[in-house]
């Protein structure tokens, strides 16, 4: 009975593996990646290992992992970007773009060079380097004599910023599955916003939402997606700060966020796909409604 067990057991794993392999050379094949037939030739290994199943590749997307009892993890699932090696001033960048996107920063606010480079400790070439890269990507104006400032998106940059959040979540939602490392995380931001609800914290409950919808993302199992959409994330917490009242424009999409994760648990894809299309379009009218209200104060 017990050599039955073992080898229904060995079975599942067996099957376990070569999904995880299968899904992994679908993504190497899908990047273009030359050595995908390398993790193929490695399968049959792959089959007897009773602990860590690691992939070792030669590039940026170099390491996957499966460890039993857990889920597929990795580069692949993850934002890759936050594990490779970064200049100062990119990590600067990154972590100015974190404080947009978590409310830190505000639209109009202008930002003291001597206080940031002092609280940060850093250089302010470093600085005006991340400055840089960051006006670019229109989170930030810079004007002779004034400074520079924390940009306020106008009603063209919203339209496009929920235009782009349709195309990119809704396809990332409907090929999800309920064992998706991305769900997880969807879960955890879920619980992170209810206790932010409980403590009146609706900053902390913004950051909970914009974290799950970089979940979403996460299931497209694309870090490039993944790093364009911290940019988008940060114009769109951008356009939240112009609603001065962050109760009225998050509360809604708490139980919205708990329902759509309610139905990648039941294995309805499509039914999350259906219920976040319209999500986004009623996030996207409240947007436009604060953003016309503010230009008529």
């Amino acid at each position: 009975m017990c050599q039955s067990n073992d080898h229904a057991k060995a079975q599942s794993n067996k099957a376990t593996y070569r999904y995880i392999t299968i899904i992994l050379l679908n993504n190497l094949i899908s990047l273009g990646h030359s050595f995908a037939p390398y993790c193929y030739a490695r399968t049959q290994e792959c089959y007897l290992m009773k602990h860590l199943v690691t992939f070792v590749l030669a590039s940026q997307y170099a390491v996957v992992e499966y460890r039993p009892g857990f889920f597929l993890s990795g580069p692949f699932m993850n934002d890759a970007a936050s594990a490779l090696p970064r200049t100062l001033g990119e990590s600067i960048t990154a972590e100015l773009r974190r404080m947009l996107v978590e409310g830190e920063l505000v639209p109009g606010q202008r930002l003291s060079e001597a206080t940031l480079a002092e609280s940060l400790q850093i250089s302010r070439n470093t600085l005006r380097e991340a400055f840089r890269i960051l006006t670019r990507e229109g989170l930030l104006t810079h004007e002779p004599n004034r400074g520079v400032t924390v940009a306020k998106p106008d009603i063209a940059s919203i339209i496009d910023i929920y235009r782009i959040r349709r195309f990119i979540e809704c396809r990332a939602i409907s090929q999800a599955y309920p064992q998706h490392p991305g769900v997880l995380h969807m879960r955890n931001a879920v619980e992170a916003g209810v206790q932010a609800r409980e403590a009146s914290d609706w900053i902390a409950v913004g950051t909970a939402n914009m974290m799950f919808h970089k979940a979403i993302v996460e299931l497209s199992d694309s870090p490039r997606l993944v790093a364009f959409y911290a940019q988008i994330s940060a114009e769109l917490r951008l356009a939240f700060g112009l609603l001065n009242n962050p109760e009225l424009l998050h509360s809604p999409y708490l139980d919205m966020n708990a329902a759509v994760l309610g139905c990648l648990d039941a294995g309805k894809p499509y039914e999350a796909m259906r219920m976040l299309e319209d999500y986004l379009v009623q996030s996207e009218r409240t947007v436009l409604a604060a953003y016309e209200r503010s230009r008529n104060r």
